[in-house]
């Protein structure tokens, strides 16, 4: 009897060491997520750059559970609209708040047929504390959890996710939509090239409407941003691309590598505009460079990961050059019609934005693409943003009907 005893007070005394460590994991892990959302991530962008980072799939399955767990246990009012969205959207498993979950994780099977064993789950949890651990900040774009309003590196437009709400139902972005909504779905490139050119056009126009009413002095607030993640594959292309869009609407770009996204400074509106010019334009590309390669047979050049890099690339480069032409063109149009010019006032917008840029990352540096060049790719890309040349009057007679519709 005093053996079975004994034996009872070891087992008791094991089971309480290995409950204490499992604990201490649990603090440190919620230690880290929350200096995580202090230093600027929100969840989306967290569960997608430990899902790119991590070698193991149980890890992007722990921090998922993490961040259940950390949002059962805020109370909802200390929580930005914005943040509830996006715990909202990543479906996260139910979970409760309480202490020694980590623990109940063990022997069971989570996410896609993934069983935690004592290995696993440990590999996991050392995995996820070392990434974590390793992040670099990013601006505060909205409010994290427990924050203010003010606790933010930038005003989201002075009126925060309102101000996003405004600009979503804006009737000019609901014509730029419906433009670029029609640029996707046709078959015939130069229509699409042309409900392009004609929802750019629109939108610059607006803007430098808006800024020669409002003048130079604008409120405080009126510069803000947002980040926007960039996938594999031909991630430099596709950020250069991005990049462009910004640059003619009057924004800026930093491109943080590591992490595949960027960030975009600007007007509120103009940054609705990227998104969508941006996944248009990027939706299009991705449809020629795809319709080049569909008569190709297996192991064919053009379904070369050369040829389609130098593709989009050069497709971007030629965006680039028109979208100048286009704002160009409308800022030539309102300076002669109104007989003001719009350039100064465009300039002292810019040098805000440039400003904010400055004073969110500082020293920043600029690098130009380098790769090998696939000369196939390159003149196929080009040719896909070039098959309707922005001015020309066949372009303007073939396109006219449509745009109107």
């Amino acid at each position: 009897m005093g053996t079975n005893n004994r034996q009872r007070r070891a087992d008791g005394g094991r089971h309480e060491r290995s409950a204490a460590v499992w604990l201490e994991l649990e603090v440190t892990m919620h230690r880290l997520l929350d200096r995580v959302w202090a230093t600027g991530w929100q969840p989306v962008e967290l569960v997608r750059v430990v899902r790119r980072l991590a070698k193991r799939p149980a890890t992007s399955e722990l921090l998922r559970h993490l961040v259940a767990i950390d949002h059962a246990r805020r109370r909802p009012d200390t929580l930005h609209p914005r943040w509830q969205q996006q715990i909202q959207s990543l479906e996260l498993p139910q979970r409760a708040g309480r202490r020694g979950w980590l623990a109940e994780m063990l022997w069971h099977t989570t996410g896609p047929h993934i069983e935690m064993n004592l290995r696993t789950l440990l590999s996991a949890v050392d995995e996820l504390t070392t990434v974590l651990s390793h992040l670099d900040p990013l601006p505060r774009l909205i409010p994290p959890p427990g924050g203010g309003p003010d606790d933010v590196d930038i005003q989201l437009g002075g009126h925060g996710a309102e101000d996003r709400d405004h600009d979503a139902h804006d009737p000019v972005l609901e014509r730029v939509r419906a433009l670029l909504a029609k640029a996707e779905s046709t078959s015939f490139p130069a229509e699409a090239e042309a409900f392009t050119a004609k929802a750019h056009e629109l939108m610059t126009r607006h803007a430098i409407d808006s800024a020669m009413v409002e003048g130079r002095a604008v409120a405080a607030g009126w510069v803000t941003a947002i980040r926007i993640p960039i996938d594999d594959p031909y991630r430099d292309s596709k950020s250069l691309l991005l990049h462009v869009v910004a640059r003619h609407t009057r924004c800026r770009t930093v491109r943080h590598s590591d992490y595949a996204m960027s960030t975009v400074i600007g007007a509120s509106r103009d940054l609705s505009v990227v998104e969508l010019m941006f996944t248009s334009l990027l939706l299009q590309g991705q449809q020629a460079v795809l319709a080049e390669a569909a008569g190709a047979r297996a192991g064919d050049h053009q379904r070369s990961r050369g040829f389609r890099s130098s593709f989009l690339t050069a497709y971007a480069y030629r965006i680039d050059e028109r979208l100048a032409e286009v704002s160009a063109e409308v800022a030539d149009h309102v300076s002669t019609s109104s007989g003001v010019d719009v350039l100064p006032v465009l300039a002292d917008r810019q040098q805000l934005v440039d400003q904010e840029v400055d004073r969110l990352f500082g020293t920043l540096t600029s690098s130009r693409r380098r790769s090998a060049v696939d000369a196939a790719g390159w003149q196929s890309g080009r040719r896909a943003a070039d098959r309707a040349r922005l001015g020309e009057p066949d372009l303007r007679k073939g396109s006219t009907a449509a745009i109107a519709s």
